[in-house]
C-alpha cells in the first residue's frame, strides 16, 4: 500500500505554494523535523506504521523538496509519540520515542546511524515534553499515556537514558503534555491537556519536581486541544 503524504513550501511572503505529494510505503504515526546531517537543510524523522512492522526513520532534506532515506529501525511494539534533541549533548540530535512501556532513544551517530537506548517504564508513552527541568544542562522528559491518569518525569542522564524521578496520578485521564517556561522564573512549566477539557498547569520548581497550580482553561475537549497546540507554538523549549 502507498501512503501519500503533503508538503506545503512556503513561498517567502507568508503564504504556501501547491501540495506536493510525497509516496511512503507506510502510514507515518509522528513526524519531527531538525537538521539531522549537519547540511544547514530541515530533514525529517517518521514513525511509520505498516503492515510490515513499526519503524522509526530518518530522511534527509536534498535542498529541493525530495528527501532520501539515511536511517530505518524496527521501532517496537507501540510507537506513537516521537520528538528530536540532543540528548546526549554531542551537538548531534537524536530520535525519542514513546513507545509501550519504555522511552526509546536513537543516538546520533557520526556516520549517520543511530544507536538504542531504551528506559522501561510502567506505562505506554504517547506524548513526550522534553526540556530541562532540574537545571543540570540536560535533557529530561515528561511523558504520558493518553487516556489514562499517569503522568512520569524521567530526569536525562546524558548518556541517553533517564533516572524516573516520579509518576504522578491524576483524578482525571490526560490526553497530552506540553512544556514552557509560562511563569518567567527560568524553571520549566508543565501543561496538561485532561480528557474532560481541562488544561492543568504544573508549575516547575528547578529541581525537576513540579507543584500543581492553576487550571488554564476549561472548555470542549476539542478546543481545549487546539488551545494547547496554539500554546506550544510560543514555548521557548531550546534552552536544554
Amino acid at each position: 500500500m502507498t501512503i501519500l503524504s503533503l508538503f506545503f513550501f512556503g513561498t517567502g511572503e507568508g503564504s504556501f505554494g501547491e501540495e506536493v505529494l510525497w509516496s511512503l510505503a507506510s502510514s507515518p504515526r509522528d513526524l519531527a523535523v531538525g537538521d539531522f546531517d549537519g547540511d544547514g537543510n530541515p530533514d525529517m524523522a517518521a514513525i511509520l506504521v505498516g503492515d510490515d512492522g513499526n519503524f522509526v526513520a530518518v530522511f534527509t532534506s536534498q535542498g529541493d523538496g525530495s528527501f532520501d532515506l539515511l536511517f530505518e529501525s524496527p521501532a517496537g511494539i507501540s510507537p506513537d509519540a516521537l520528538t528530536v534533541a540532543d540528548v546526549n549533548c554531542d551537538g548531534r540530535l537524536d530520535l525519542m520515542v514513546g513507545n509501550f512501556r519504555s522511552i526509546d532513544v536513537y543516538l546520533s551517530k557520526e556516520d549517520g546511524t543511530f544507536e538504542l537506548v531504551s528506559t522501561p517504564t510502567p506505562i505506554r508513552r504517547d506524548s513526550l515534553a522534553v526540556a530541562d527541568f532540574d537545571g543540570d544542562g540536560l535533557v529530561d522528559v515528561a511523558a504520558c499515556e493518553r487516556g489514562s491518569p499517569y503522568l512520569i518525569v524521567g530526569l536525562g542522564r546524558g548518556d541517553g537514558g533517564f533516572d524516573l524521578l516520579s509518576t504522578e496520578t491524576l483524578d482525571r485521564p490526560i490526553e497530552c503534555v506540553l512544556t514552557g517556561d509560562f511563569n518567567e522564573d527560568m524553571s520549566m512549566d508543565l501543561v496538561l491537556v485532561v480528557g474532560d477539557g481541562t488544561i492543568l498547569s504544573l508549575t516547575g520548581r528547578g529541581d525537576g519536581s513540579f507543584e500543581r497550580t492553576s487550571h488554564l482553561d476549561r472548555r470542549r475537549p476539542g478546543a481545549a486541544l487546539r488551545a494547547a497546540s496554539a500554546m506550544s507554538t510560543t514555548m521557548d523549549t531550546s534552552t536544554w
